[in-house]
């Protein structure tokens, strides 16, 4: 069974785990995720992590939120490694499964 979702349209996030963490000093928690994103074919596939993500803005154009740390794989399952390990690096960091 595949923990890929069907790609809705280029660029879309295929498997996305949503992870919290708490703010210190604070009695609220900031959201993230770690995520694939499949272009065209699983050669143009992305895993990033938004944790919460770095939010970049050009002069005149509309602001975006990229990636902390992101990497391109050729394969499905290079894929899965990746994300494996950002997911782990999330949960050393702090970071938790937001249920």
């Amino acid at each position: 069974m595949s923990l890929w979702m069907k790609m809705a349209y280029p660029g879309a996030a295929v498997r996305v785990l949503t992870l919290k963490r708490a703010i210190p000093g604070e009695d609220d928690f900031e959201v993230g995720d770690v995520r694939i994103q499949q272009w065209d074919d699983t050669k143009s596939v992305r895993v990033g992590t938004f944790l919460p993500g770095v939010y970049v803005q050009n002069p005149g154009d509309t602001g975006k939120t990229e990636p902390e740390q992101n990497e391109w794989c050729s394969s499905s399952y290079k894929a899965d490694e990746v994300f494996d390990r950002y997911v782990q690096e999330a949960y050393a960091a702090g970071w938790q499964n937001y249920a």
